[in-house]
């Protein structure tokens, strides 16, 4: 019998500290902002969901590779930032 490899579409992944503090749903906020990536913030899953972000492997690899370095800037661009976790009402 062939095998065939199962494929996850999505990826659960906890938000690095320090940024927990923000929330998911402000982290993603700030993403889609800063990194121009889009990522769901757990919380939209439910209670239990925060503190996490699901992201979708939809795209190719190289896509893959260049949001995550996308997002990587807008992480250290976020390290030299003031506290924004109680910024703009969000």
């Amino acid at each position: 019998m062939a095998r065939t490899k199962t494929r996850r579409r999505h990826v659960w992944v906890p938000i690095p500290e320090p940024h927990c503090r923000l929330g998911s749903m402000k982290f993603a906020i700030h993403m889609m902002e800063h990194a121009n990536v889009a990522i769901a913030p757990g919380i939209g899953f439910g209670e239990e969901g925060e503190g996490y972000l699901r992201l979708a492997l939809v795209e190719n690899e190289h896509r893959i590779r260049q949001a995550l370095r996308q997002m990587r800037r807008a992480l250290s661009a976020l390290d030299d930032e003031p506290d924004i976790s109680d910024a703009s009402g969000r």
